[in-house]
């Protein structure tokens, strides 16, 4: 179902400058981090077919990945990480949390495990998450 583009452009002047993850639906893992604004977050299938300021060899491997995912008939998700961020902070946190993933595994879905944003909060200790503005 396609979301209409009025309601995206909504989204996205609610958003802000925000870092995204595409996360694999079946697995549950994530497979990449980017940093955006605007309908960036709505582009992510169609924008891997088309360089976007990255290495040759990093464009590759998420179109490989997202080739695979389409393949099985599905769509990447996409995850907002943060957002309402100033440029020079989107940085920062796109990098801490590509910074994050590569050095905790992350392990695949079980069989009827479903993992939605934010749905793992007991799995820390922190009383609360800081306000992103």
């Amino acid at each position: 179902m396609a979301i209409p583009k009025a309601v995206l452009e909504q989204v996205s002047d609610e958003l802000q400058a925000y870092v995204y993850m595409l996360v694999d639906p079946e697995s549950g893992v994530p497979f990449y981090v980017g940093k955006g604004h605007g309908l960036r977050h709505a582009d992510h299938v169609a924008e891997a077919l088309v360089p976007v300021g990255e290495d040759a060899e990093e464009r590759s491997r998420k179109l490989a990945k997202i080739d695979e995912v389409l393949a099985r008939g599905r769509e990447p998700e996409v995850w907002i990480l943060r957002y309402g961020l100033k440029a020079t902070e989107y940085t920062a946190v796109e990098a801490a949390s590509i910074d994050f993933l590569i050095s905790f595994p992350v392990s695949p879905l079980r069989e009827r495990e479903a993992r939605i944003p934010l749905g793992c909060q007991g799995q820390l200790t922190n009383a609360r998450r800081e306000n992103a503005h």
